[in-house]
């Protein structure tokens, strides 16, 4: 409580604009158990762990922003797999934490966010298909598929058929044809 003063009650700092004290370890506990489900060791997001190699929570929490709001698994292994792209780890689930630690630092720098941007431009596109463009074929479809190969490997064996008789009719008729005729020379 504030005490009297000479000129009136004296108010403290911490009592004119009280600042709440950001909880990182329960945001860090609430990223990890979710990379966790994709292999993350949960080593990585213990907080004494991290604090022996130098990083505090706010740090931790700092580097896991790309994972924050990230809602679609995909998205999530996508941007794991840049670790093992880059060769920080791997694996992921065989990362340790030095090595996830630098993973993380190196997705702040300027190379890291262009990889971060070619994760989020993939998934967009992939979203602007909608599923058009899979590499997968429906059951549905097959039959489909089936049918019109075939009928690709008959007409190309109908059109080799008839090149073929017409090179043989060609030359038949040449063979013919100089038979018919005298040799040049003679009369």
């Amino acid at each position: 409580m504030a005490g009297q003063g000479v000129l009136g009650p004296v108010v403290l700092p911490g009592q004119i604009n009280p600042k709440p004290v950001p909880n990182h370890g329960a945001a860090i506990e609430k990223i990890g158990a979710r990379l966790t489900r994709f292999g993350v060791p949960a080593a990585c997001f213990e907080e004494a762990a991290t604090l022996a190699l130098g990083y505090t929570d706010a740090m931790v929490l700092k580097n896991l922003r790309p994972f924050e709001h990230v809602e679609e698994d995909s998205r999530i292994e996508a941007l794991l797999s840049i670790g093992r792209d880059e060769h920080f780890y791997p694996n992921v689930d065989k990362a340790e934490l030095p090595q996830f630690l630098l993973f993380l630092d190196f997705l702040r720098t300027p190379a890291g966010q262009k990889r971060i941007g070619e994760v989020h431009r993939q998934e967009r596109l992939r979203r602007r298909g909608k599923g058009r463009f899979t590499d997968e074929v429906p059951r549905h479809d097959e039959p489909i598929i089936a049918d019109f190969e075939l009928q690709l490997h008959n007409a190309k064996a109908a059109m080799e058929a008839a090149v073929t008789s017409r090179e043989g009719g060609a030359l038949h008729a040449a063979a013919a044809t100089a038979a018919d005729e005298p040799p040049s020379g003679s009369v």
